[in-house]
């Protein structure tokens, strides 16, 4: 139940926090910090602070639990063994520091009373949420917000860890038809299972102008982790054949990962130095104020080897709102948030040909094909992609729900 009609106090546990790969959590936190009914504090695992990003909006509350993990010397209790199995299939966590953080969770829960708390990822945060549901500390509705590696790569690796975490939550929300499916077949019922794209920070958006003209020479924009799902190699090859009405197409990558040193040697073996810039991680502001520069946003998704795979990339629904055509693939989510024929291109994941033909395609449409494109893009986002609509219609409509209904 809520305590205070007028505020409702919400907790948001998440891995990272600030994280450039992850702006549609800082976008959310920012637009519910801002709501005047919400009180938002953000449990991350880790926290990091990022050139150009927002500051991390932690509340008192929560420096206490840090400083308490840092002061804290007494024994950890160990970490059960859905929870160490979870962690152990996702890459890069430390069950140790885990267990720690966990430790100063079970503090925050005692000393703060949320009315609802909203878990991003099911490792390690649903996980550690979940340990909280069965210790019977956690006394308000619990929701998890699944994105993409969750479902496809970390849960298969421990599929009876996974059900015991999902089923400890009171609402999945997945950004996707496709993940909700996947979501469901594992719980045996899509009950409490609900289909809900965060999308984007429209405000943020600078549109294009109209009377757009093709750059000289033709430009393209890849964003996003340099990493097997993304697809960046087979934009590499697509590059190499590709044929353009004016001079050869450049293209501009933003992003850093594991797989960036092997694309620099792909592109140089392809003889692309002198068209492909690797521009790095950059922040996203810098992104949003390149996209309008370019021709067109570029993203072949495909599903990893590992199973993982994109669900609803950013970059596709911030380039459709500053009015950029987009190309990339039929890859889970991606149908439902791009209009295929209309703000964009879909091509089937891993067709490198498939590709090539819808950038020539969309750079040798005529200008006013072109900016109409773009135009239905815009319009198209700010009906179905506006991420503050969607937390005041259907997120902060659902948290009053659950809390209204709980009982402590």
């Amino acid at each position: 139940m809520i305590h205070d009609a007028s505020r409702l106090r919400l907790a948001v546990p998440c891995t990272w926090f600030p994280k450039l790969s992850e702006t549609f959590i800082l976008d959310a936190v920012r637009l519910l910090t801002a709501h005047s009914s919400i009180e938002c504090s953000v449990l991350p695992v880790r926290t990091l602070r990022e050139d150009a990003l927002c500051p991390v909006f932690m509340s008192t509350g929560l420096q206490a639990v840090r400083h308490r993990l840092i002061a804290d010397t007494e024994a950890v209790p160990p970490l059960l063994d859905y929870v160490r199995a979870l962690i152990a299939a996702s890459p890069g966590e430390s069950p140790e520091l885990c267990a720690r953080v966990l430790h100063g969770w079970r503090w925050a829960f005692e000393h703060n009373e949320y009315d609802i708390v909203h878990a991003h990822f099911l490792c390690p945060a649903g996980a550690m949420i979940a340990a909280l549901r069965s210790e019977h500390r956690l006394r308000c509705p619990a929701i998890l917000e699944m994105h993409g590696i969750d479902i496809y790569r970390i849960g298969p690796s421990a599929p009876e860890s996974m059900a015991t975490v999902l089923k400890a939550f009171d609402c999945i929300i997945c950004n996707c038809t496709h993940m909700a499916r996947q979501v469901a077949s594992v719980l045996g019922s899509a009950q409490n299972v609900m289909v809900m794209n965060h999308g984007i920070d429209l405000s943020k958006i600078r549109v294009r102008k109209t009377n757009y003209v093709l750059s000289t020479p033709p430009h393209v924009l890849f964003v996003g982790r340099l990493v097997e799902k993304k697809g960046c190699d087979i934009l590499l090859r697509a590059l190499q054949r590709l044929r353009s009405p004016a001079a050869p197409v450049q293209a501009t990558i933003v992003g850093n990962g594991p797989l960036e040193e092997a694309l620099k040697q792909q592109a140089s073996d392809l003889g692309l130095q002198e068209r492909v810039r690797f521009a790095g991680a950059i922040p996203n502001h810098m992104v949003l104020e390149m996209m309008p520069t370019v021709d067109a946003v570029v993203l072949p998704c495909l599903r990893a080897s590992s199973g993982d795979l994109d669900t609803v990339p950013n970059v596709l629904q911030e380039a459709q709102a500053i009015g950029v055509p987009v190309v990339s693939t039929t890859v889970a989510g991606i149908p439902e948030i791009v209009r295929h024929g209309e703000s964009g291109l879909l091509v089937d994941p891993g067709d490198e040909a498939a590709i090539r033909g819808a950038l020539e395609h969309v750079l040798s449409m005529s200008a006013e094909a072109r900016e109409a494109m773009g135009t239905r893009g815009r319009e198209w986002a700010v009906f179905a992609l506006d991420m503050s609509r969607t937390m005041h219609e259907r997120l902060v409509p659902l948290y009053r729900r659950l809390g209204e209904t709980s009982v402590r």
